[in-house]
């Protein structure tokens, strides 16, 4: 359940904030895990989230295959991705996970 989403934009970067009734645990698999990930925001995933892994996401509707590799995997705390798309610049994608008064904050 999400009880806040403050999405922000600066520069190159695009920071969103949200918390949920989830707990850490919960939140880290829901990233984390291909079967999980694939519940709610990928059509199918593969690759785990360990250092130098590599992760792939998955998009059937728009045909497209997005390769992540895993900079930094600190279960329950932070997940740290770099997609390196063919003909565009690398970037990173960073999601903190942190125990909240109202339950778990997750930024991106």
């Amino acid at each position: 359940m999400t009880r806040e989403l403050i999405i922000a934009h600066r520069d190159d970067a695009v920071r969103a904030e949200m918390t949920t009734t989830a707990t850490p645990g919960q939140v880290w698999r829901a990233w984390a895990e291909p079967e999980t990930l694939s519940q709610w925001f990928t059509d199918r995933a593969r690759g785990r989230a360990r250092a130098g892994a590599t992760m792939v996401w998955i998009f059937d509707r728009f045909r497209m295959e997005l390769p992540y590799e895993v900079v930094i995997a600190e279960p329950e705390q932070r997940l740290i991705l770099k997609g390196s798309p063919v003909g565009r610049p690398p970037y990173l994608l960073e999601i903190l996970i942190a125990p909240d008064t109202d339950g778990t904050r997750i930024t991106v």
